[in-house]
């Protein structure tokens, strides 16, 4: 994924899907050339790692997008190896194994596969399933992942920042 500048006018959806596109292509940006060890450490007093980070991202791409908006069933220790209901933060807990080209590779995938509900689908169309006792636009499953991932890449900043000294919020981008 490549940082693009967001457009400054256009149909809503592309102006939605571009602020995603974007905040998730800072998430792959801000890793580059951190190594595997730094990327499971969690320095601070929760469980947060750079490692975690992504795949919490994958986890609420996929649940927001494919389980809730689309109504598919989620097999979440088959796809992705996370035994919530041994663990509800299942996905921030590592064991030492895993890499960031992992955890990327699955957070690039989970987007993908976000992205292709996203595309099948009006902004005014409403979840399959329910959360709670409320069912959720497109619109909303959509502006709530640039919340969430706008929220989790400022985090990655103070990360990135502790653990490697690397600092910057955006790449140069192409006009």
């Amino acid at each position: 994924m490549d940082v693009e500048k967001t457009p400054r006018s256009g149909p809503a959806k592309e102006m939605l899907l571009s602020f995603l596109q974007q905040n998730r292509a800072v998430v792959l940006w801000k890793t580059q050339g951190v190594s595997d060890e730094l990327a499971r450490q969690s320095p601070f007093a929760s469980d947060t790692s750079i490692i975690g980070l992504l795949s919490h991202l994958e986890v609420v791409e996929t649940g927001w997008f494919r389980e809730v908006f689309a109504g598919h069933e989620i097999d979440y220790l088959a796809e992705f190896g996370y035994d919530f209901d041994a663990d509800h933060d299942a996905e921030w807990h590592l064991d030492g194994t895993e890499t960031l080209a992992e955890a990327k590779a699955m957070y690039a995938a989970a987007v993908q596969a976000a992205n292709v509900v996203i595309e099948g689908a009006e902004l005014d169309q409403m979840s399959v399933r329910e959360r709670g006792d409320d069912r959720f636009s497109l619109r909303w499953c959509i502006v709530h992942m640039i919340e969430e991932t706008a929220r989790h890449a400022g985090h990655l900043d103070v990360l990135v920042e502790h653990l490697s000294q690397k600092t910057g919020y955006l790449p140069p981008l192409d006009a």
